[in-house]
């Protein structure tokens, strides 16, 4: 019990200092747009996790974590993005010429290019740098990712990056799928842009159904063949630590949604 307690109090601790360090404004905006909803029994949590300024004077992006629990018992945890000078709040914001506002946010990409998540690497001297950002379970990822890879690959003049953002508030099966493709990046680096285009090109996770990690495994190993294979030792071993580390990114870059491009540290 003391263990626990001593726990409770570091957690405490870094939660008070992210909220001395970033502004929570759009989090106090969030909870009271989510207090409206009458579907909800109760706001678990709302934490501003990211906050990057906007070329808009005194505007700024907000990345706020949220956890609910539904009148069904069911407890929810996503992300979004929010935009403030404030005093306005929006999770929407365009440009002029109907582009997203995020589009021109030049982002920090320290950490990102981690040859943990490089797929290809490419020899052209002057590549450009593309982190691709995606949930396995997604439909307009499963029509797209491969294509993406195949096509920068055959061109041959950019990296690739890739990191899993599974939306569980959405896709039943993502963490888990994501837990096993992070394992079978650590254990098979060499068969990454591979596994990534076979996982992507099937359709075999498309499936509403809530399925095992077992048999998760088997199904992942059957599309991406026994040189990107992995156990379910494996998967408890490194499948957890591997993809916190990549939706630590996501964090980092304000990323909510999938698919999402990054080309040089801009949005596209």
């Amino acid at each position: 019990m003391k263990n626990r307690a001593i726990v409770f109090l570091f957690a405490f601790v870094a939660m008070v200092a992210m909220a001395k360090d970033i502004p929570q404004e759009s989090g106090v905006f969030v909870r009271k747009m989510f207090s409206q909803d009458k579907s909800i029994d109760s706001i678990r949590n709302v934490v501003v996790i990211n906050s990057s300024p906007l070329s808009e004077k005194n505007w700024r992006i907000d990345t706020v974590k949220v956890s609910i629990k539904t009148l069904k018992g069911d407890v929810k945890k996503f992300k979004m993005n929010i935009f403030t000078n404030g005093v306005y709040f929006t999770s929407m914001m365009f440009n002029i010429d109907g582009s997203r506002v995020e589009q021109n946010v030049k982002r920090d990409m320290k950490g990102v290019y981690d040859e943990a998540s490089l797929v290809f690497k490419s020899s052209y001297e002057k590549q450009k740098k593309i982190v691709i950002f995606s949930d396995p379970q997604c439909p307009n990822c499963i029509d797209t990712v491969a294509t993406i890879i195949k096509n920068i690959i055959a061109d041959g003049r950019s990296s690739i990056y890739y990191y899993s953002l599974p939306l569980e508030k959405i896709h039943s099966n993502s963490k888990n799928i994501s837990m096993v493709l992070a394992t079978s990046f650590l254990l098979h680096p060499s068969e990454r842009a591979s596994t990534l285009i076979k996982l992507y090109s099937s359709r075999e996770f498309l499936s509403p159904l809530t399925y095992s990690l077992d048999a998760i495994i088997e199904k992942f190993n059957s599309i991406v063949g026994e040189d990107a294979s992995v156990t379910k030792s494996d998967v408890l071993k490194f499948g957890k630590k591997e993809l916190n580390r990549e939706v630590e990114i996501s964090d980092k870059l304000s990323v909510v949604g999938t698919p999402t491009v990054f080309v040089d540290g801009l949005m596209q």
